[in-house]
């Protein structure tokens, strides 16, 4: 298998999206309603999905230009810290007296899956058109949904006046318009998310909830490329076919397949596996190639504790998917 060999050089790309500083825990099993869990120790670390794959994509040694707000206070010296640590860039972050830095609790059980508590905290008061310098300056500009559902829609406006190409990972499904979705070149939803923006689109009618390929054959419609990601079942992808009488063809990559007492925490599994490809796009990498490693960044991310404290650098990665039993990609017969 020939090595991926991305054919831009020095990219940049700017995130905008939230800052958090997240608290975490390891728990036996989340209580039922009502109920008090007792934890003994906890870990302070950065988080917000905007920070974690600016993290990312900094790892695959591209420039990152974290773009957001948060608090004057200690948590904001904190994440500021921990993201000038893992080289992203920080000029680009506001401070504001009128709401604290975003904060999450993350509670992950024994088989790794987290349950997670935000408060969006100065996350609420991110304005893209505060960025449009550094806009203008990216080559990808990569937005998520834990920003205010305004504020999602506005970073693909300036994005486009600026042609720069967006990543869009809608999670959470917070604002769907066609406008915003039509300029996600990917969209990448989870299974759930897929079908929430089906339905918003009002193109949901006939197609059923297990039917993925049409659900991803019906976004192409809007968005030029696609993926739903499925946690423990890999991820689909696909590119609308450059002739529209085409059908697209729509390719399964499967998740690498881990001991299960190597499976720790997959907080930040899904933010390793956006960064990851965001930065191998913003090099040039097909969306194939991509993909593949942002497979490998996501197999990483769950063997640690935390998010960023997880991820791997990107020599890691290209060892990952030379070896043996590293999944390929396959066309999708469901």
């Amino acid at each position: 298998m020939q090595p991926i060999t991305p054919s831009k050089s020095d990219p940049t790309v700017v995130v905008c999206g939230s800052i958090h500083q997240d608290t975490l825990v390891k728990v036996d099993s989340v209580p039922p309603e009502g109920g008090t869990l007792i934890v003994d120790d906890g870990v302070i670390s950065l988080g917000g999905k905007g920070a974690n794959q600016a993290v990312a994509i900094a790892f695959d040694e591209v420039r990152a230009i974290m773009a957001g707000t948060v608090g004057e206070d200690r948590a904001a010296d904190f994440v500021i810290e921990e993201l000038n640590s893992h080289g992203v860039e920080v000029h680009s972050i506001n401070t504001s007296w009128d709401l604290p830095t975003g904060s999450a609790f993350v509670a992950t059980n024994k088989q790794g899956r987290p349950v997670i508590f935000v408060q969006r905290g100065a996350d609420a008061l991110t304005d893209p058109t505060d960025f449009t310098d550094d806009f203008a300056t990216a080559d990808i500009v990569l937005a998520q949904g834990e920003l205010l559902p305004e504020a999602t829609e506005a970073i693909a406006s300036v994005a486009s006046m600026y042609n720069a190409r967006l990543v869009l990972n809608l999670n959470p499904v917070s604002i769907v318009t066609p406008a915003l979705i039509d300029h996600a070149n990917p969209l990448i939803v989870n299974k759930k998310g897929m079908w929430e923006t089906l339905r918003r689109l009002d193109i949901s009618e006939g197609i059923l909830a297990s039917d993925f390929g049409s659900q991803i054959r019906a976004l192409l419609q809007y968005s030029p490329s696609v993926i739903m990601l499925r946690g423990e079942d890999g991820c689909l992808y696909s590119e609308a076919p450059q002739n529209s009488r085409e059908e697209a063809t729509i390719y399964e990559h499967p998740a690498l397949l881990l001991p299960a007492e190597k499976v720790v925490d997959g907080t930040g599994s899904g933010d390793a596996f956006v960064g990851t490809l965001t930065a191998e796009l913003a090099k040039g990498s097909s969306l194939a190639d991509a993909v593949q490693l942002a497979t490998a960044a996501g197999a990483a991310a769950v063997q640690a504790v935390g998010a960023c404290a997880a991820f791997a650098p990107r020599e890691k990665l290209l060892e990952m998917i030379q070896a043996e039993d590293f999944p390929r990609a396959r066309v999708f017969e469901g």
